[in-house]
This record gives structure tokens, C-alpha cells and sequence, in this order.
């Protein structure tokens, strides 16, 4: 009985540490359990999985919210970062500030930026499908110039490049959502929709039939 609880123990100690190695950053795991999006051998792979998931969650509750197609959502954020119309206040979720925090507590952020220099982003370069955006990508990280501006215009008209590549869309969730979120609050939630056949008190409509009721401390002379 002993050694089946040392063994059970055991199993669970590694489990743990497990965990722990794959992330740095104590926050709430939301996506733990899907599938790892990227392979970059880092301690940070757990939190690397939960941007990607946050990040295509709020695009598909923002932009398709009934269908939750990411072939509709990428491209409708991808116009928008292009444009320079992205709203990110009615864009973000709760979870994605948490998600922020977290990775502003890593080594993935500098100086309240991305880190640049961090492997990480070495690894992600290197994970890309699409022969050009790699290699303007690799160019743009070793020469010191990545940035939103310059990597965003060949980056505009990719939607099914982003989507079905996870090292180019990790990317574009940690470089043009997360690094934008410095200040951002979510906006409130939109009120539900008034039920059918429900009547507001201010808009009741008048029965002239009847008596107007009594105000209290009046009476009838």
C-alpha cells in the first residue's frame, strides 16, 4: 500500500513540476488543456499557448460572434490593425489583461515592451510557413528593426497565412494585440435585449378608462 502511494506521489510531484517548467507566470490557465500551439523550448510554452487561444477567442467574440469562424475574425482584425482603426477597448476580454500582466511579468517583455532579443521569437521565425513573410520577418529581428509598422504591411493581406500558421500567429498576438494593451480596460458589456412583450414603466401605454390612482395624504372632497 505504501509503495503504491510513493509511486502515486511521485506521479504527481513530476506532474507538477511539469506544469510549473512549462510557465513562469502564476495566472488562471484557461487553456491548459489544448493542444500546444507552438515548440520553442522555453519555460514560458504554457503562457506562449494561453496568448494565442485568449487572443483568437476575443477576435471570434468580436467578430464572429454566432458562426466563431477564425476565417471570418482574422481578416476583420487584420483590416483593422491595417487601417490603424483597431478598437481595443471593445476588443479585449477580462482574461486578456490577466494573460497581459502575465506576460509583462516574463521574460518576454523589456522595459514595458516585447523583448525582441528573447529566443522565443528566434524560435517563432524560424517555425514560419510562408517563405517571404519568414524571410522579411528573420531580416527585419536580426537587423534590430522589428516592428508593428513595418512587418504589419506584408502582413496585411496574409488572413489564411496567419491563421493556419501558429508560430506566425502567435507572433501577431503578442506583437499587434498584447504589446497594445498597456492602460486598456475592457469595455462594459452591452445590455440584453428588453424580452419580448416586456413593457417599460416609462412607456406603459395609458388606460384613459381608468381612474388616475390617488396620491396618499389626498382625499376626495
Amino acid at each position: 500500500m505504501k509503495a503504491k502511494l510513493s509511486i502515486v506521489t511521485l506521479v504527481l510531484a513530476f506532474t507538477f513540476l511539469g506544469c510549473k517548467k512549462e510557465s513562469s507566470v502564476n495566472i488562471n490557465y484557461l487553456y491548459s488543456d489544448k493542444p500546444s500551439v507552438v515548440d520553442c523550448k522555453t519555460t514560458d510554452s504554457l503562457l506562449l499557448k494561453e496568448a494565442l487561444y485568449t487572443f483568437e477567442n476575443d477576435l471570434l467574440n468580436a467578430y464572429d460572434p454566432q458562426q466563431q469562424n477564425l476565417r471570418k475574425a482574422y481578416p476583420g482584425f487584420l483590416r483593422n490593425v491595417a487601417n490603424g482603426r483597431l478598437n481595443y477597448q471593445q476588443l479585449v476580454s477580462e482574461h486578456a489583461i490577466e494573460v497581459f500582466n502575465g506576460l509583462k511579468t516574463s521574460d518576454l517583455w523589456k522595459d514595458g515592451k516585447l523583448n525582441y532579443e528573447n529566443k522565443v521569437f528566434t524560435c517563432l521565425g524560424e517555425g514560419m510557413k510562408n517563405g517571404n513573410l519568414k524571410t522579411t520577418y528573420n531580416a527585419l529581428l536580426s537587423s534590430g528593426y522589428m516592428s508593428n509598422k513595418l512587418f504589419g504591411a506584408p502582413l496585411a493581406t496574409q488572413y489564411s497565412t496567419v491563421m493556419n500558421d501558429k508560430y506566425l500567429a502567435t507572433f501577431v498576438a503578442l506583437d499587434f494585440y498584447f504589446s497594445h494593451l498597456e492602460g486598456v480596460v475592457p469595455a462594459p458589456p452591452a445590455p440584453a435585449p428588453e424580452k419580448p412583450g416586456a413593457t417599460n414603466q416609462a412607456n406603459k401605454p395609458v388606460d384613459f378608462n381608468k381612474a388616475p390612482a390617488q396620491k396618499p395624504g389626498l382625499q376626495k372632497r
